[in-house]
């Protein structure tokens, strides 16, 4: 499959998938991995895929919205973007960024959001543990 489509870079961990390359060519590599994987047994799952496209990323939602094929989805405070590729088939589009195994991959924003809110989460899970060993001690005493 990966033959046909040299432009697409495919990430998949479990059932999360991330395509990235060209909008040219994602519709066609999604349809190729959708069937390939039905293929074998397999479904591709949608709400645990995205779609990154470099050329969109940073893209102003003006400009998205006048790509064939992606279509708005949301606006809680930012809007959300999907690509179309049959009737029954969609997948969001990573505007900003994507983390890939736990590791954010995007604009330098984007990553350095996650790393900060990664090290608040870290300081907090710390603080909780230094409040659970200093309640061990005390309860040993």
């Amino acid at each position: 499959m990966l033959s046909r489509s040299p432009d697409i870079l495919i990430t998949a961990y479990a059932d999360n998938i991330i395509i990235t390359g060209p909008l040219s060519k994602v519709g066609a590599a999604i349809q190729d991995l959708k069937d390939t994987l039905l293929s074998i047994g397999l479904k591709l799952n949608s709400l645990e895929s995205h779609i990154h496209i470099p050329s969109l990323a940073a893209s102003p939602s003006s400009a998205l919205r006048a790509v064939p094929g992606v279509q708005r989805v949301a606006s809680t405070g930012e809007e959300i973007f999907e690509y179309i590729i049959s009737d029954e088939l969609s997948i969001p589009i990573a505007q900003q960024g994507l983390r890939v195994l736990g590791c954010p991959i995007g604009l330098d924003d984007y990553c350095s959001s996650q790393l900060d809110s990664l090290s608040r989460d870290i300081e907090h899970d710390l603080e909780l543990l230094q409040s659970i060993r200093h309640t061990y001690i005390n309860e040993q005493s």
